[in-house]
């Protein structure tokens, strides 16, 4: 709210007559600095844990686990702000002033960012971890993902779907992301070492996380969602784009592993 309220007198805050608009533009880079810098401290109780520098005999756990109702508000919020198109950081009459290209790549950017962060192995440890050792009081992988997809996706729901530029963006990074997920690590380039008696932890290369089986699911579920939307659309753009995201899961999906 504080940013938007700043939007409004940005221009005039940043410019005089007969000066050019780099005041303006520097100022417009340092708000969405600041975005970046608040967008991930929420992002962080995602998966987060909060350090007691206890002794022994001298308090309780080191280490204690952000609730579940806090986590789960912390992405609804990332939805709601984060995630979103942020018409007024877009606005022609500001952007345009500086700029003639290139005017939403910060934008775009900046949310792929924040979604690889949420869905980024070491966050996925955590919550993993959590899963193991709260059981039921845990914000788990399976729901952090169904959380991000329903609302990335929210407009698939709506009687006429229409998706904007931004948006597609967005949900082609989340497609992206996940694809991640099934894509074979690639061979080490040094020597081949022979496991460890007894083996190990990842003797055979294979992969530490289940997120490609959480991802699994969540496509699968996508893709139907993505084609019956696409039935309901009208507008050309978002019936192109669904049917390209539908297409693309499938091929994640039923890809033939040798190939």
């Amino acid at each position: 709210k504080n940013i938007d309220r700043t939007l409004e007198f940005l221009v005039a805050g940043t410019t005089e007559k007969g000066e050019d608009y780099s005041l303006l533009e520097e100022a417009y880079g340092e708000i969405m600095s600041h975005r970046a810098r608040w967008f991930n401290a929420v992002a962080k109780q995602v998966g987060g844990v909060i350090e007691y520098r206890t002794l022994g005999g001298r308090g309780g756990e080191s280490f204690v686990r952000v609730s579940k109702d806090k986590q789960k508000e912390a992405v609804k919020f990332l939805l709601d702000n984060a995630l979103t198109t942020p018409t007024k950081l877009l606005n022609p009459g500001i952007v345009n002033l500086f700029k003639f290209s290139g005017a939403t790549s910060s934008v775009t950017g900046q949310q792929r960012a924040i979604l690889a962060s949420l869905l980024g192995s070491g966050r996925m440890g955590r919550l993993f971890d959590a899963e193991v050792l709260l059981g039921d009081k845990a914000y788990t992988p399976v729901e952090l993902v169904d959380d991000l997809q329903a609302g990335i996706f929210s407009e698939l729901k709506a009687n006429e779907p229409k998706v904007d530029p931004i948006r597609r963006a967005l949900q082609r990074s989340y497609v992206d992301i996940l694809k991640n997920e099934f894509t074979p690590p690639a061979a080490p380039a040094g020597p081949a070492f022979p496991a460890p008696r007894g083996g190990g932890f990842d003797g055979g290369g294979g992969r530490s996380s289940e997120l490609r089986a959480v991802a699994r699911v969540a496509l699968a579920k996508l893709e139907k969602e993505l084609v019956t939307a696409k039935g309901k659309a009208k507008d050309v753009a978002t019936v192109g784009h669904l049917e390209d995201l539908a297409a693309e899961i499938k091929d994640i999906l039923h890809a033939d592993p040798a190939e």
